[in-house]
């Protein structure tokens, strides 16, 4: 026996002696609602057919202009040229950030506002960095030729994620 099960005795049973046998109300009002879904699923099936006919002379607007359309040379579109696979540049910016960039900043404001590291903020003034605007132009190449370590590269795209509001 247990808090949820207790022992099977007649001192411990919840249910009337009366009632024992016989189906609850809730029970029976559910087997109602089955019957009745079932006999309005079975009813379904002999819904009316309808059938809609329009006359012929509706279409005949139509079928004058099948002519012209086959007549009418098919101009064929100029071949899109595609930009070559192998130079592929990473933005810094994602497209989204590119299409909505932050305020206008000077590189120290920048830094200061989004928690860039002293370490890094040198970096990217010595490299020529002097604006906010400057990062929409610059590629993850180019911070790694100039010697970004990961955790940099890192720091700066949360910084530059929080600049375009993400």
């Amino acid at each position: 026996a247990t808090l949820e099960k207790p022992p099977n005795h007649s001192h411990f049973s919840m249910i009337p002696e009366e009632l024992l046998g016989q189906q609850s109300v809730l029970a029976l009002r559910r087997q109602q609602l089955d019957e009745q879904a079932r006999s309005k699923a079975s009813s379904t099936g002999n819904t009316p057919i309808i059938n809609v006919n329009f006359p012929p002379e509706l279409f005949q607007s139509l079928r004058a202009l099948e002519p012209a359309l086959a007549q009418a040379p098919a101009t064929a579109l100029p071949p899109v040229p595609h930009p070559p696979a192998s130079v592929v540049t990473t933005s810094l910016l994602s497209p989204a950030q590119l299409a909505a960039p932050g305020p206008r900043m000077s590189l120290t404001d920048f830094c200061v506002a989004y928690e860039v590291s002293e370490t890094l903020q040198a970096k990217l003034l010595q490299n020529g960095f002097s604006s906010s605007h400057s990062f929409r132009f610059t590629s993850l190449e180019d911070l790694e030729s100039i010697g970004l370590l990961r955790g940099e590269l890192a720091q700066l795209r949360d910084a530059v994620s929080r600049w375009c509001g993400e």
